[in-house]
């Protein structure tokens, strides 16, 4: 059994590694094994995930804050508490609200996409 707590897993500033458009989001790889990953984003006020799809699909839990999320085209706006799920192939976006947003994501491992 694994046991990670926030704060002791892989942290990756997205703005630095993909450039402005992720600029203000962080993610915390907790825990990359098997066929399935966990990780947790940080995302600060009015900070923005633009459009991407991917072979995967992923559940987004909501922990703190608000954002407005499209998925093909349908938007939503969910805040703490709310779950999502974003099917493999899907055209997903994300923008955070003025009080920021942190979630869980839990993807399921295709490839090399569960390597932080």
């Amino acid at each position: 059994m694994k046991v990670v707590r926030l704060g002791e897993g892989t942290r990756i500033d997205l703005g630095r590694r993909y450039g402005k458009d992720m600029e203000g989001v962080e993610v915390e790889w907790l825990i990359h094994e098997g066929d399935m990953a966990l990780r947790y984003f940080r995302a600060r006020p009015h900070s923005h995930i633009p459009e991407h799809s991917h072979p995967w699909e992923h559940v987004i839990i909501v922990a703190r804050g608000r954002m407005n999320v499209r998925v093909d085209g349908e938007r939503r706006d969910v805040g703490e508490g709310d779950h999502l799920h974003v099917p493999s192939g899907s055209v997903h976006e994300y923008w955070i609200s003025d009080e920021g947003c942190e979630f869980y994501c839990i993807i399921n491992c295709i490839g090399d996409n569960c390597t932080p």
